[in-house]
């Protein structure tokens, strides 16, 4: 194909970093625990999913409870692809200077 360009090492480089760590967040996220008190002296290992499960039965009861669930399940859906997002962009690499700001660096 003519119009087609291979990406370059860093973008590869880049892309391998963030599925590593997607993988390795996702996977944190399934069978990941916590150490979660139940009281000031008494400490037990619970596995994320248990964790969100626990507060999702801690919701109140409102007229309508599907609504709640949908805004809770949207917002856990909001922060694990925020995660991902920053990730992605942590990774950015920094732009290239042009020579008027690589100029005004150094002076």
């Amino acid at each position: 194909m003519k119009g087609m360009t291979t990406p370059d090492r860093g973008f590869i480089a880049r892309l391998l970093v963030w599925l590593a760590m997607s993988v390795a967040f996702l996977g944190y996220l399934r069978w990941g625990s916590e150490i979660t008190a139940v009281t000031s002296y008494y400490f037990i290992r619970r596995s994320v999913p248990e964790i969100w499960g626990s507060f999702h039965r801690g919701l109140p009861e409102i007229g309508n409870a599907r609504a709640l669930d949908a805004v809770y399940w949207a917002s856990i859906g909001a922060v694990v692809v925020g995660v991902l997002a920053m990730l992605w962009l942590a990774l950015e690499p920094e732009p290239e200077r042009t020579d008027l700001e690589q100029e005004t660096l150094d002076s």
